[in-house]
């Protein structure tokens, strides 16, 4: 407390300056008060509305050099060169509006059908080739609660018997890994698909499902190269902006 109420005290005191060689020294931190010189950024959720403010902006606005910073899939920002601060002035940031993917864990099959159903693209109408999806959402809603069986887990692969009939069941494989893929990025630009290890196991009130990530986090890498070829596409008679990720 005494230590504290002195490195107060001397706080109070008025920077002192001195000079050494080439150099200005202070004993004392100072800031600059540098408010009112950029302005706050606007914040929107979509691409879109980055390109349409950067091609409806006046030459005031956006300056003759400026950067659309990738910083990662669900962030975007518009910046400007440095200025006579050696610093920069973010324009506008675009943050994506994304479901609450229950990534990881097990949840109860009927939220997870949900979630499935909701937060990730689905099989096209046209094609007539079952996709990974159709086949999770087969499984996991025809699954028959007491049936599960993991004896034949092998690490990669697992059995459950599913209803194919109002009394009759049959034993399938759960597709795992599967290619799946989950609204994670802006919804201007294509999804990126990555694998998923699927498990299902009995729990206190019945079957659970969960995916689990098995790429790694590489689809981050492409969904940010997915952004990044938007802008350019959007923006290609604009010399002056440069895309960066």
């Amino acid at each position: 407390m005494i230590k504290q109420a002195l490195e107060y005290i001397v706080g109070l005191n008025a920077p002192t300056m001195q000079d050494v060689g080439d150099n200005l020294y202070s004993d004392k931190p100072l800031y600059q008060i540098d408010e009112g010189k950029r302005a706050d950024p606007i914040g929107t959720t979509t691409l879109t509305s980055i390109v349409d403010y950067i091609k409806s902006a006046s030459e005031s606005e956006i300056p003759s050099k400026a950067f659309i910073q990738i910083v990662s899939p669900t962030e975007v920002r518009l910046i400007s060169h440095l200025d006579i601060d050696r610093k920069r002035e973010v324009l506008i940031k675009a943050n994506a509006q994304l479901p609450n993917l229950q990534i990881d864990r097990y949840i109860d099959n009927e939220n997870f059908i949900i979630m499935l159903q909701s937060m990730f693209v689905q099989n096209s109408m046209d094609d007539n080739d079952l996709t990974d999806i159709d086949l999770l959402q087969k499984v996991v809603g025809n699954v028959v609660d007491d049936t599960i069986q993991t004896y034949m887990d092998d690490g990669i692969s697992q059995q459950a018997a599913i209803k194919s009939g109002i009394t009759t069941k049959e034993t399938v494989i759960l597709p795992s890994p599967a290619t799946l893929r989950p609204y994670r990025t802006f919804l201007d630009v294509m999804q990126p698909a990555s694998k998923f290890v699927f498990r299902m196991k009995k729990g206190m009130n019945g079957p659970t499902s969960a995916l689990f990530e098995a790429d790694g986090g590489a689809w981050k890498n492409v969904a940010m190269d997915n952004i990044k070829r938007y802008f350019e596409e959007q923006l290609e008679e604009y010399n002056n902006i440069t895309v960066i990720c």
